[in-house]
């Protein structure tokens, strides 16, 4: 790892100041959310919990997350994802591990057992990016808290990038009916994870699709909430 650091200094995502990828200075620029809220309305809610008058069919139960989608949080998430910076998302849970776990475990106070359930690139997709992001924050949260990672549907559609559409029907009509189940999940309760949530159009289908394969409630996880 010396030998490494030497050939392959880090450089802060943020600013460019040697030693990390997240410098103590920059760290702060990363912010908490401030409240929990409803998939829906994006109202204030108890645990993340979906309000009542906001269910849906085949919907999302639940719904938690760690940072704004704010500038610096778009840095790391976008050299993550594209740059295949692996060492960036292992500082992340280094960083701030407690702030991310203590906010995954809310679910346990609702539910007693889960599975985890990574949103699936497409095989397109992920043969040119050489792993899905979401599968490694699943994995890192199943050895923090529990919880069997697997992968319950599938992404059967390559669509455009979401962040290339700009309004929320175009964002819809891109996913619509592009995950299928391919696992029969008897009732059981699933935490779909993914990085960021912004209209929140591609967790809602892939919530779909689990329910479809049979899940009881859903809820969605990401790092970081637009």
């Amino acid at each position: 790892m010396f030998i490494k650091d030497l050939l392959f200094p880090k450089h802060c995502v943020l600013c460019g100041l040697l030693g990390s990828f997240i410098c103590q200075h920059c760290q702060k620029q990363c912010v908490f959310v401030s409240k929990d809220t409803c998939f829906y309305c994006r109202k204030g809610s108890f645990l993340g919990l979906t309000h009542k008058k906001c269910k849906r069919s085949n919907g999302v139960d639940g719904f938690l997350n760690v940072f704004n989608y704010n500038h610096a949080m778009k840095q790391l998430i976008k050299k993550v994802k594209y740059e295949q910076a692996h060492e960036v998302l292992d500082e992340m849970f280094l960083v701030y591990g407690k702030n991310i776990i203590d906010q995954f475990i809310k679910i346990r106070l609702t539910e007693q057992s889960f599975l985890i359930s990574p949103l699936p690139l497409s095989k397109e997709r992920l043969r040119q990016r050489g792993f899905n992001q979401a599968e490694k924050i699943a994995k890192k949260l199943s050895k923090w808290t529990g919880g069997n990672v697997g992968n319950f549907i599938e992404r059967r559609i390559n669509t455009k990038p979401q962040a290339s559409l700009k309004s929320r029907k175009d964002r819809y009509q891109n996913v619509r009916g592009s995950f299928t189940p391919i696992s029969i999940l008897r009732g059981k309760v699933c935490v779909l994870v993914d990085d960021v949530v912004t209209s929140g159009a591609t967790a809602r289908e892939a919530v779909k699709a689990l329910k479809i394969g049979g899940a009881g409630n859903v809820y969605v996880f990401s790092l970081a909430k637009g």
